[in-house]
């Protein structure tokens, strides 16, 4: 029986290098021997795909508040966990993933979403699922503001502006206190120097958790 694969998270404010980040973990972990795949959340299978069509649907139309939006969130991650991040695990697989339920915890928090509901969900949802690491990408929202590519005017996060930014970056500071507390999975990366530093502190973080 092969051994159980490591579900590694990838976490914070929209710029601070999660989708570039995730590959070169992957790519890590298959050179440390192990198979490692990634996929994105809300999707990666096809009926999160669906959700998360009406979810960007339903925001875009104002037509469900934060509780609701924050349900289907956490019904869009019960189907990618039970129909492929699960099966990848229990096959000796890694799976590295940009957002998780953390994310639905400061996003839809910030829109108002009952944190206490969000949290007995998550609970329900994630149950025996739980990340072995949820690497929080921590950065100044100056710093992720500042990386706005060309015609990130279009991007309807980016037209939120900086001081969304901040409360964004506020909210996941706090919810990096409150989890740390009660859990031991999630470590802080400091996102704000160069790549290859980013980079070392993530495989630092591996390395402890596979004893390499």
């Amino acid at each position: 029986m092969a051994e159980r694969g490591k579900y590694w998270l990838l976490e914070g404010v929209g710029r601070c290098g999660k989708t570039t980040v995730a590959p070169l973990l992957v790519k890590y972990l298959n050179d440390c021997g192990r198979i490692a795949e990634e996929t994105r959340e809300p999707g990666g299978v096809e009926s999160s795909e669906d959700l998360r069509s009406l979810i960007f649907e339903l925001k875009e139309t104002k037509s469900a508040n934060a509780d609701n939006l924050a349900a289907l969130f956490m019904a869009s991650r019960y189907f990618l966990l039970k129909k492929l991040i699960v099966p990848k695990l229990e096959a000796g697989i890694d799976v590295v993933a940009g957002r998780g339920y953390p994310s639905t915890k400061v996003y839809q928090g910030l829109d108002g979403a009952n944190f206490e509901t969000m949290d007995l969900m998550t609970n329900v949802v994630m149950k025996d699922v739980w990340p072995d690491a949820i690497f929080f990408m921590d950065i100044s929202a100056k710093t992720a503001y500042g990386r706005r590519p060309v015609g990130a005017e279009d991007d309807p996060f980016d037209k939120l502006g900086l001081r969304h930014f901040k409360r964004v970056v506020a909210s996941y500071r706090d919810l990096y206190k409150f989890e740390e507390s009660k859990t031991n999975f999630w470590y802080r990366i400091d996102a704000e120097p160069p790549l290859d530093q980013v980079m070392g502190q993530v495989k630092s973080v591996v390395n402890g958790i596979l004893d390499i």
